[in-house]
This record gives structure tokens, sequence and C-alpha cells, in this order.
């Protein structure tokens, strides 16, 4: 739909690498992470940083005028492959969630925009997959994927119409039945045996309570393993440790997957929102405030990967092993461009 370069049934699309004057990409050299101190927490609205759409319109800083010969090489030959810094602007696209397939070199992308579900290739470029059910302006959170394939993408639903979307591999898309649709869900994670987890929260006056809970998608059933949380955003599974973000608390918690209601503060002081693995020992996580972080899970320290200017706000991440490079959802709160950003990631 919107690929890289020409295909025989695609419109081209520019691929944007960007130099501007309010950007800074700050590269970690892993595994030294050096503790710092984060902003205080952004105010954001009950879906987070998950609430806008986008009118698409082509960024025009001036960065876009000064790529580099190496940015100018990727245009010429978009199907190698990407380690970046790169920045792939997203008409008519707001990506929200990510996660990458390792099997078949694919980034999924979870479209805040449309409710959809997009794909992209370092040879294809940005595609179309297919829409989520739900009403329109519902919302999507994080990605994932199962070992047979299906796609799982939580709906925010603002406390109305909350779901969760099934992505079948052979592209039909269907929702999880039974759950209840006043749940705020925002993120979505897998264990390695195969257990789902998802996170949410209630909102009642004004005051959000937030969950984490295991989630059958046949028997269309949610069991809270973790309470007393404010706002929980992201999740993910690593080994047999859950780590989970609160942005209201501005906490990353660990949670052992034995005794998850004995979580524990990991980081602090940070402002998180959907994590993804990283290399061994680390996570990452987006944030509303305009960085990734980068955070090792054995000491909670932290660096920042990427420092985003002006109105980008980072959300999810995803983590490409064999090619060390970090695809980030970069959401304009500005509403004139969003953008999937390519960070190179050494370790």
């Amino acid at each position: 739909m919107f690929p890289i370069r020409p295909s025989s049934n695609a419109t081209p699309l520019p691929v944007r690498a960007r130099r501007d004057r309010n950007r800074l990409l700050a590269h970690a050299v892993w595994p030294v992470i050096a503790a710092c101190s984060s902003s205080p927490a952004a105010t954001t609205t009950d879906a987070g940083s998950h609430s806008s759409s986008s009118s698409g319109s082509p960024r025009t800083d001036a960065g876009d005028a000064h790529a580099s010969a190496s940015d100018a090489g990727a245009r010429r030959d978009a199907g190698a492959v990407q380690r970046g810094p790169l920045s792939i602007a997203t008409p008519s696209t707001d990506p929200n969630g990510v996660f990458w397939d390792a099997s078949t070199s694919t980034l999924y992308i979870a479209d805040n925009e449309n409710d959809r579900v997009m794909t992209w290739t370092d040879a294809g470029g940005l595609k179309a997959l297919v829409s989520l059910p739900g009403p329109t302006g519902n919302e999507v959170g994080g990605i994932v994927m199962l070992t047979n394939g299906t796609l799982v993408v939580p709906e925010f639903g603002f406390g109305t119409s909350g779901l969760v979307a099934l992505v079948a591999p052979n592209g039909t898309a269907s929702s999880v039945p039974g759950l209840d649709m006043t749940k705020r869900r925002l993120g979505i994670a897998v264990a390695p045996n195969g257990t789902l987890y998802d996170t949410y929260f209630n909102k009642v006056n004004g005051t959000a309570t937030g969950f984490v809970a295991t989630l059958d998608v046949t028997a269309g059933t949610e069991t809270d393993v973790i309470t007393g949380l404010q706002k929980p955003v992201g999740v993910v599974v690593v080994g047999t440790t859950l780590y989970l973000s609160d942005q209201t608390a501005g906490e990353v918690y660990a949670a052992p997957l034995a005794t998850p209601q004995s979580y524990k503060a990991l980081a602090t002081n940070l402002s998180p929102d959907l994590l993804s693995a990283g290399p061994p020992g680390t996570i990452f996580s987006g944030s509303p405030t305009g960085v990734v972080y980068q955070i090792d899970t054995t000491t909670g320290t932290f660096n920042t990967l990427l420092t985003a200017g002006g109105t980008l706000e980072p959300r999810g991440t995803a983590y490409d092993a064999a090619n060390k490079r970090l695809f980030v959802a970069e959401h304009d709160s500005a509403d004139v461009a969003h953008y999937i950003e390519i960070v190179p990631v050494s370790g």
C-alpha cells in the first residue's frame, strides 16, 4: 500500500531520513549502562499516549533536506536491511504497538488511527494487512504473535467497547468472545509456555485501578494475577519474569511468573509505555516524554537509547536481534506526521 520503493501493485512512498534541529539519536553501547533520571511523567489521556488521529501530512522540517550519503544509498536499495538511524514516514497510519517476526523478517504494526494491522519489510515497505473488529476510533494497544501465527491486539475501547482482536494466519480478523468491554486494555505479552498476559485498567469517578491478567482467547476468560496498579500500559515476559510498566506511577515492575503479585519495582522515576525484550538482560520502553529507555533487568539502571525532538512520542518498540536494530513507533502529538524509527543497537 505504501512501499518504500515501487512495486508492481503499489504506489511508492519516500523514506524520510531526518536530521532535524529538534532531534538527537543517542546510541547505546551495551552492556555498559549509565544510570540516569527522567523528567516527571507527562500528563496524558486515559489511553496514555494512545489517543489521537493523524492527517498524514508530510513532514517539511529542514532535516528532510539534509539526508546523508548513506541515507541516500538506503533509498536506492530499499530491499537491503536498514539498520538506521532511519525514519520512515507512515502516511494515514499512526503506529502504536509493533512486533518483529524474525521468521519472516516482517514488522507488524498496530495502527491506532485506523484500528487495523499493517506490515513493513525492508523490501516491500508499508502495507495494510487487515482491519480490526470494533467501532471506528476504538484505538489499539500492543501486538504479539502466537506460535500458530495468530496476531493478538488489544483495543482500548474507552470504557465501552474494549476488546481483544485476533488476526489468523490467513488474514481474517475476529475478537475474543465474552470479554468485559468496560476494561481499558493496552498491553499484551506471551510467555514461553504460550500463556497470554494483558494489562487493563478501570476508571470510576476519575480514579483508575489497574490489573494484569492471564487471557484465554479460546474460552474468552481473563484471570487477574496482579492487582493494585494505577495505569498499567506495557507488559513483556522474558524467561520466568514478567515486566510491566505503570505510567501513572512512573514505574517498571518485575514479577516472577510463579508468584506475580509479589512484584517489585525495577526502574523508577520514568514515564514508561509499551515494553519489549531487548538484548540479553535488557528491555525497552517507549515514553510519552519523547524518549526510548533501555533498562537493565538485573540492576534497574537505564539509559536513553533515543531522544525524539519536538512533538514525537515513542510508543511501542520491537527488537530485531539478527540485525541489531530497534523499531520504534513514533506518534506525533501535533498530528502532522507519524513515523517508524529504526535505531541501531549495540549488544
